[in-house]
């Protein structure tokens, strides 16, 4: 079952379920998880699962971090600028 733990705009919610059917929002952190989220080509991986944080603010504030899992990588073994912190959300690293 998928959870739906923070409250979020009707346009939001409406966008999320037509890009992202398998979406959630988990009220530990504020976290809205978007499963399945294709990765362009050029990386290790072709779907991840994004966990974007939902600041305090919102929704008068913008979301400001993303979290991928798993880790994306680029092929040619590139530095990706600001994707070497990690954070545990909902168990996983």
């Amino acid at each position: 079952m998928l959870r739906k733990q923070i409250s979020m705009l009707t346009s939001d919610e409406e966008y999320l379920n037509g890009a992202f059917p398998q979406w959630e929002s988990l009220s530990d952190g504020n976290w809205v998880l978007l499963h399945d989220f294709p990765i362009p080509e050029g990386y290790k991986v072709r779907n991840a699962t994004v966990a974007i944080k939902i600041p305090g603010g919102y929704p008068t504030t913008a979301p400001d971090m993303a979290y991928f899992y798993p880790p994306i990588e680029r092929i040619d073994g590139a530095n990706i600028p600001a994707t070497q912190v990690t954070e545990c959300i909902d168990g996983t690293n």
